[in-house]
């Protein structure tokens, strides 16, 4: 869960992360970057009504977008040093 206030602070979701993964993960960053807190809450229960992109995926395809996004990721919020260290290493662990 996400307050409004803050969602609309940062600008809401990235969309170079579509169609999935790593979204989230950014979206915690921007909101720490901005002075807001993410909280666990482990006594949270929600019922996801999706995965219906990851269900009519490919593996292989799904690797290239979950890998293609970490480095963006790495990219954004790292610079392209270490985006390029975490790209040696994706495939160093793919060959394996």
């Amino acid at each position: 869960m996400v307050a409004r206030t803050a969602l609309d602070a940062i600008g809401g979701f990235d969309e170079i992360f579509s169609p999935a993964w790593f979204e989230d993960v950014d979206l915690c960053r921007r909101i720490r970057n901005q002075g807001g807190r993410i909280q666990y809450q482990p006594g949270a229960r929600f019922i996801h009504h999706g995965g219906y992109s990851l269900r009519r995926m490919r593996r292989q395809d799904f690797l290239v977008l979950f890998h293609t996004n970490q480095i963006r990721y790495f990219n954004k919020h790292h610079g392209p040093r270490t985006a390029s260290r975490v790209k040696r290493w994706v495939i160093l662990g793919l060959l394996l």
